[in-house]
């Protein structure tokens, strides 16, 4: 059925006002944009036409958007599964000045110190559960997990000075120059991970 979209507007706009009760109803808005635009331009199209149009220029801007309609992920956290919660804590803490910023007590029968904590350095921060811990909460889970299938990798502004707080403990990794430039250096960490520390030459502003 064809037909002067402005008889037909003023039915789109009252569809675009009811509650919603599927995820179908956002993408109605750009077609209502796009009769909207055609109405004025007093160009005739049925309303399935609208439609593929619609969903033709939504699909470009949606290609051409970076990331198109990826979700948005507000923050990524490491969560290390470990023997002992405290040395793993402790080790951060001491030693890579990070601050511990929760702590929960083990609830465990004999259990002692914390099944759980979290260390925060700045926009950075990793968590620690006990195996214990994690278990009782979710049977089963980790009985196949690999012991270490992860590195954890910290880049630093000056790899000496940490290296000197490093003093006492021997590396897990030597200190080496990689193919991607950094100048670094690994150790193994209380929870059984490996620590990787790095810093990367400073590069030249452009135009220099």
């Amino acid at each position: 059925m064809k037909g002067n979209l402005g008889d037909w507007l003023p039915e789109a706009k009252l569809r675009a006002q009811r509650p919603r009760q599927s995820a179908k109803g956002p993408e109605f808005r750009p077609l209502l944009t796009l009769a909207s635009l055609l109405s004025k331009l007093d160009i005739r199209m049925s309303k399935l036409d609208i439609i593929r149009v619609g969903f033709v220029l939504l699909s470009a801007i949606v290609a051409a958007t970076p990331g198109g309609m990826a979700m948005e992920a507000k923050r990524l956290t490491t969560v290390v599964l470990t023997e002992d919660v405290d040395a793993c804590s402790k080790f951060w803490t001491e030693r890579l000045g990070f601050e511990q910023t929760m702590a929960v007590p083990a609830q465990q029968p004999g259990a002692t110190g914390n099944q759980f904590a979290a260390v925060q350095n700045g926009k950075l921060e990793l968590m620690f559960q006990s195996f214990a811990s994690a278990e009782a909460e979710l049977p089963g889970l980790f009985a196949q997990a690999p012991s270490q299938s992860f590195l954890l990798y910290v880049e630093v502004p000056d790899l000496d000075a940490a290296i000197e707080r490093m003093s006492g403990l021997e590396p897990a990794i030597s200190r080496r120059t990689t193919f991607y430039g950094s100048n670094e250096i690994g150790y193994r960490d209380p929870c059984g991970t490996i620590v990787v520390l790095a810093e990367f030459p400073e590069q030249a502003p452009e135009g220099d």
